[in-house]
């Protein structure tokens, strides 16, 4: 956003429509990446780098979302919020290699997501301690435990604890903008068996 370049970004141009696969690129020293023998058609354009974020357009923006082959694209990307804090046990005890998600509930401008609630996690280490990073400007919930079965740890069966000792519906709610680092986002682990859903399509 302070128009310095970003190095080693990872760049994808995939076809906005079909299904042929993403051409990526990484930007150089200065910011700066090619993407060669592409096809005259419509490109969509992303750029990832840890920690960062892509900037969101403002309802006034002109900047296009697509491109064609010959376009100079100039992508933003803006330091990521931070969430960190510790996840215990009911007797204080720091709970360990446990999953915690931050799940954005509101954008940056107070609107519900349109394209799914966006999620980020991290384990905690063996302090109980988890730090979120990269995170878009909104508001999120956070909390630790359940996953299903696929997750392959000692806690995805659990109902999720939602920070600070909750369930969903009373989670506490967490404003976070770019750049900025929101500490002590605690976790008391209920550690509670969850429920299952399931049934035939």
């Amino acid at each position: 956003e302070s128009g310095d370049p970003l190095p080693d970004a990872m760049v994808s141009v995939r076809p906005f429509a079909g299904q042929a696969p993403p051409q990526t690129a990484v930007s150089d020293q200065d910011g700066r990446f090619r993407v060669v023998g592409l096809s005259s058609v419509v490109y969509l354009a992303s750029a990832y780098l840890p920690a960062y974020t892509t900037a969101p357009r403002t309802a006034d923006s002109t900047q296009s979302t697509s491109y064609r082959v010959g376009d100079d694209i100039r992508i933003v990307l803006l330091k990521g919020g931070v969430v960190t804090g510790s996840v215990t046990s009911a007797n204080g005890d720091p709970v360990v290699q446990i999953l915690v998600r931050a799940q954005m509930i509101r954008d940056g401008n107070g609107q519900p997501s349109r394209y799914g609630a966006p999620m980020r996690e991290q384990v905690t280490d063996d302090r109980g301690v988890y730090r979120i990073y990269g995170l878009p400007s909104g508001t999120y919930v956070v909390f630790a435990g359940g996953g299903g079965p696929d997750k392959g740890n000692s806690y995805e069966n659990d109902a999720p604890t939602y920070s600070p000792s909750s369930v969903r519906a009373t989670a506490a709610e967490v404003n976070v903008r770019a750049g900025d680092e929101i500490t002590g986002i605690d976790i008391w682990y209920r550690a509670e068996s969850g429920r299952f859903v399931s049934g035939t399509v």
